[in-house]
């Protein structure tokens, strides 16, 4: 998830959603990580678009971009 500290989305989302994710079947199979907008990608999302608005979810599998 790339997010950003002024995103009232990502605020909500978090409040509605984020507080419980990792306790879905959802989150079982789509883990979370929070990468923020404002940041260099890190080097192991390197192969991925950057994201231009928040949030914005991206899906990997074996480190490749899904969806």
């Amino acid at each position: 998830m790339f997010d950003s500290p002024a995103c009232e989305w990502c605020e909500l989302w978090e409040e509605e959603v984020g507080v419980i994710y990792h306790k879905t079947d959802e989150g079982a199979v789509a883990a979370l990580r929070r990468v923020s907008i404002h940041d260099d990608i890190p080097e192991d999302l390197k192969g991925i678009k950057k994201a231009r608005y928040t949030p914005t979810f991206v899906l990997l599998s074996n480190g490749r971009e899904m969806g």
